[in-house]
C-alpha cells in the first residue's frame, strides 16, 4: 500500500457520538459485513446506523494508520475527496444569493488566461463539467512527477498546467466531461469574490450554521488533523508509481 495525496482541498469529517443501542442480532449482522477489514494491516471503515432519526450504532473497522496500527473509531476523520465538490458548489450558490456572482458570470473575469480560448466560458460550465477544459492529470506535470499528492503539488500548479493548453476539448456547454480542475477554479473564484480563504468561508457560511463543529476544509498540508485516517492505494496502481530517472 502507498499513501494517497490530496488532489483538492478536502473536507474532513468526524462526529461526537453517543449512539442508542442496536439489537444484538443487528449489531452482529453489521459487524459481519465489515469483519473482512477489521484486522491489522487493513484500511477500513467508520460505520454509523441511523434509525428513526437517531444514531443507533457507531463503530470503526480496520486501521486508520497502518504505520502505527491506529484503529478506526466513530470519531475518526476522513478525507472526503471529490465529495467535497458539493461544498464548493454551495459556496458558489451562496455568492449567487448574495448577488456577487451569477451562473452566467464569465470565468475570464477571474482567470484572464481563458480569453485565449475564444469561447464564452461561464461559471455554469465549471459547475456542470461542460467547460471543455482538460483535466490536469491528463497533462504532463512539468516536474515529471505523478499528479498524486504523495508527490506534493498545489491547486495553483494544477490549474496552471490546464490553462497552459492552447485549446479546449470542445465548445463550452456542448458536452459533459468530468474534470477536477473545474472545481479547483471554482474554489479560487469563491476566495476571490468573498475575500476569504475557502476554509474560512465554509466555516462562516456553512459549517457553523449547520452545527458541523467537527468538519473542516484542509487547505494547509502542515496542519495537524486530530483522529485523521490516512488514505491508501495499491502499490500496483501505475498512476502512483514514481517515474524512473536516468
Amino acid at each position: 500500500m502507498i499513501r494517497l495525496a490530496r488532489l483538492l482541498a478536502l473536507i474532513l469529517l468526524s462526529t461526537d457520538v453517543s449512539p442508542q443501542e442496536l439489537s444484538e442480532a443487528d449489531t452482529s449482522q453489521v459487524s459481519a459485513i465489515f469483519a473482512p477489514f477489521d484486522h491489522d494491516g487493513s484500511p477500513g471503515y467508520a460505520v454509523g446506523v441511523v434509525k428513526n432519526g437517531k444514531l443507533v450504532f457507531a463503530r470503526g473497522f480496520g486501521r486508520a494508520d497502518l504505520d502505527h496500527n491506529v484503529p478506526i473509531t466513530a470519531r475518526t476523520s476522513f478525507h472526503l475527496a471529490s465529495l467535497s465538490k458539493q461544498f464548493i458548489a454551495a459556496g458558489i450558490a451562496l455568492l449567487i444569493l448574495d448577488r456577487k456572482l451569477s451562473l452566467d458570470s464569465p470565468v475570464e473575469k477571474f482567470f484572464p488566461e481563458v480569453k485565449k480560448y475564444g469561447a464564452d466560458l461561464q461559471i455554469k460550465h465549471l459547475i456542470y463539467f461542460t467547460s471543455g477544459l482538460p483535466e490536469y492529470t491528463s497533462l504532463r506535470r512539468p516536474s515529471g512527477l505523478p499528479w498524486f499528492s504523495f508527490y506534493y503539488f498545489t491547486i495553483d500548479e494544477a490549474i496552471a498546467a490546464t490553462l497552459r493548453t492552447t485549446k479546449l476539448k470542445f465548445v463550452p456547454g456542448t458536452r459533459w466531461d468530468y474534470s477536477n480542475v473545474n472545481y479547483m477554479l471554482l474554489a479560487k473564484i469563491v476566495e476571490r469574490v468573498s475575500g476569504m480563504s475557502l476554509s474560512e468561508f465554509l466555516v462562516a457560511r456553512v459549517f457553523t450554521l449547520l452545527g458541523m463543529t467537527a468538519s473542516q476544509l484542509n487547505d494547509d498540508s502542515t496542519v495537524v488533523i486530530p483522529n485523521c485516517a490516512t488514505g491508501y492505494a495499491d502499490r500496483s496502481d501505475e498512476r502512483i508509481r514514481e517515474p524512473r530517472r536516468g
